[in-house]
């Protein structure tokens, strides 16, 4: 989430419409150089194992024969 942060310019000597320029100028900064939002999607699942979880299955260990047996 972004949050905006206060910025407050100490210049006496700066006018009114040079803060308001300094201020857009380092808004935009933090724009340009922030984090890509991450993804926060459910990773996508193919229709045999949404199906499976749909139905409550799965594998039972005992029920699986080992090919060296």
């Amino acid at each position: 989430m972004y949050r905006s942060a206060q910025l407050r310019i100490a210049v006496s000597s700066a006018s009114a419409d040079e803060v308001a320029a300094i201020t857009a100028a380092i808004q935009q900064f933090v724009r340009d150089t922030a984090a890509p939002p991450s993804d926060t999607s459910p990773p996508v699942l193919g229709p045999w194992a949404r199906a499976a979880l749909d139905e409550g299955v799965e594998r039972q260990p005992w029920a699986v024969r080992r090919i060296s047996d």
